[in-house]
């Protein structure tokens, strides 16, 4: 069965070019932009699976798992659609990108959030528990806001990702009452993972904004689920249309980065008054720091950036979206909030610190669904040259009382001395 996205709008503006053998029912595409806005010329995979009764590892003819993370390791995206029947190099390949799968023959089970009419029979066509809140990822043509409906899971597996990983995060859920379990009855207590750390579609974005998608089941981007009605568990309750059809369509633009990228530009500093950047700046002066960011899609083009616009309500997304920057010399000595002008630049003002040494400008932006911005560039801070001081330091004035007093003395001991009788 083909993914509904294949067959419809995701490749517009796209060259699909099928370059590698494969045992698969259809080839594994190779996709390259030909959008001149999105700074993204390099070629993307989409991974179907399909398990096969002779050759249930085989990738295709001379594409094994080193090449996909070398691919990866690129700068390169991959899509991939897995199911229960998942083959140990494709577990291998998400555990590489920080994914982990769970074991061959398990398939997620729900026996309260299930879908009446499809998922009736094994509880294994579920519904999602939880799909991320963060607009790059969801905001699509077929709805104005991230705030999807209903989401069908057709007979999947589950997956995992650390709490600790900065680089991979869930995308879509189950709920607390799901499960995973062996899809045959012959061991029924074999339960691998369970609740909402039950992942359903897992994704990736590496240090070198590489994006990945691992999503459990291969239907639940299908036609059919694509204009599939969501169903309680009686059977007879509609919950409304599936948010399937919005969700991969998001998805698989953001994994092929149609969406959510973010481009950085005009980096300056200069001294308070002045326009020019300094080739190195004197302890406590007063300097302007500021840059230029810019959000590009496939639908927009490139737009200014406003840091208020990533703002989510998810865990995930908590906490301040603002963009700071850095003053670091091993460690940070300054860290500063800029100030977003509204027309994709920020900017802020800042005291240079009392230590002087070599210093670097660090900005270094992460915000789940869009891509890192990394700067940093190096600048030397150096302390007052001998003709830069105040003539008089208020914090020299005992000095200056004591060598008033020295002389002041001297002298009244000379006339003592020149006019004594003695």
């Amino acid at each position: 069965m083909t993914p509904g996205f294949m067959n419809k709008s995701l490749f517009l503006g796209h060259q699909r070019v099928c370059t590698y053998d494969s045992p698969l029912p259809f080839n594994i595409c190779c996709v390259s932009t030909s959008n001149s806005d999105i700074p993204h010329t390099h070629s993307s995979f989409y991974l179907p699976f399909h398990t096969t009764k002779k050759k249930k590892k085989a990738l295709g003819k001379g594409l094994k798992v080193p090449q996909l993370t070398k691919f990866i390791d690129s700068g390169r995206d991959i899509f991939l659609s897995i199911n229960s029947s998942v083959s140990e190099e494709l577990r291998e390949l998400s555990q590489e990108c920080g994914i982990d799968i769970d074991a061959p023959n398990h398939t997620v089970i729900d026996h309260f959030y299930y879908d009446g009419k499809l998922g009736s029979s094994d509880h294994s066509t579920l519904i999602a528990g939880g799909i991320i809140d963060a607009k790059p990822l969801l905001t699509t043509p077929y709805t104005s806001s991230s705030h999807l409906g209903p989401l069908i899971f057709p007979k999947g597996i589950g997956m995992s990702v650390s709490i600790d990983s900065e680089t991979a995060f869930l995308a879509a859920w189950a709920s607390p009452a799901a499960y995973t379990a062996l899809t045959t009855a012959s061991n029924g207590n074999d339960f691998r993972l369970a609740g909402t750390s039950l992942g359903l579609v897992g994704v990736v974005q590496t240090r070198n904004n590489a994006r990945v998608a691992v999503v459990g089941s291969i239907d639940m981007c299908s036609d059919a689920m694509y204009g599939a009605t969501a169903t309680a568990i009686d059977g007879k309750t509609a919950l409304g249309a599936a948010a399937n059809a919005a969700f991969c369509t998001g998805l698989s633009e953001w994994t092929f980065r149609e969406r959510g990228v973010l481009k950085s530009s005009n980096m300056n500093h200069h001294l308070v008054g002045k326009t020019d950047p300094e080739a190195s700046y004197r302890i406590n002066d007063q300097v302007i720091f500021s840059i230029d960011l810019t959000e590009c899609s496939r639908v927009e083009g490139c737009k200014p950036y406003s840091s208020s616009s990533s703002s989510s309500s998810s865990s995930l997304s908590s906490g301040n979206a603002a963009v700071q920057v850095e003053l670091v010399m091993l460690d940070p000595y300054i860290r500063k909030t800029l100030t977003d002008s509204g027309n994709g630049t920020f900017y802020t003002e800042i005291k240079v610190p009392d230590v002087y040494g070599v210093f670097k400008w660090v900005l270094d932006y992460r915000r789940p669904g869009y891509s890192n911005i990394m700067k940093s560039e190096q600048i030397p801070i150096r302390p007052y040259r001998h003709d830069e001081y105040e003539r008089f330091i208020l914090q020299a004035y005992p000095y200056y009382a004591t060598v008033v007093s020295m002389m002041g003395g001297f002298f009244v001991l000379g006339l003592s001395f020149l006019w004594s009788s003695v």
